[in-house]
């Protein structure tokens, strides 16, 4: 047994050591991205749950209990703006998690994602599927589509927003 334990290592079993520490590595880093990828969608979304959260309460200061009968007065304005920041907190989170993942050309898909969302009674886990199914659809389609160069500029602005918007959208209103 002493002879074994102190035996030099094989290449063998050197390069099975490494390919399982990368595979650990790989797979720490993945945890890692779609934690740094959610954060950043609720890092952005903070703000808007914070001053549509205030603002209802002010509402409800000003106005009192029913300030909603009263449409048009101080206290039912600053509550009914409330309530379009917590609407927005929604399309916010899944259109920067897509941000997050594929830069500007996945906001698209990825605010009208969390607005379907919103519209579908998904909510909170529906922005987050639509964030992240948005930006990898964007990742893939840059991967997969290929323009001449004289029509790269497009792809940012046009093409990539376009299909993947048609996708997220297809996939929120018939899958989710």
């Amino acid at each position: 047994i002493t002879k074994a334990l102190n035996a030099k290592t094989t290449k063998n079993s050197t390069d099975l050591d490494d390919y399982k520490n990368k595979r650990l590595l790989e797979e720490k880093a993945s945890r890692i991205s779609v934690y740094k990828h959610l954060m950043t969608g609720v890092s952005f979304m903070i703000p808007f749950v914070i001053a549509g959260g205030l603002l209802i309460a002010l509402g409800f200061a000003i106005g009192g209990i029913y300030v909603s009968d009263n449409p048009g007065s101080l206290g039912e304005t600053v509550f009914s703006t409330g309530k379009v920041a917590f609407g927005l907190m929604i399309p916010v989170l899944g259109g920067y998690i897509a941000f997050s993942i594929a830069d500007r050309p996945a906001l698209v898909p990825g605010f009208i994602g969390g607005a379907l969302a919103f519209n579908i009674g998904a909510g909170f886990l529906g922005a987050l599927l639509a964030g992240f199914i948005a930006g990898y659809t964007v990742l893939l389609i840059e991967k997969l589509i290929k323009l001449p160069k004289s029509m790269n500029g497009f792809m940012p602005i046009l093409v990539i927003p376009l299909l993947s918007t048609v996708i997220i959208a297809l996939i929120m209103v018939y899958l989710v």
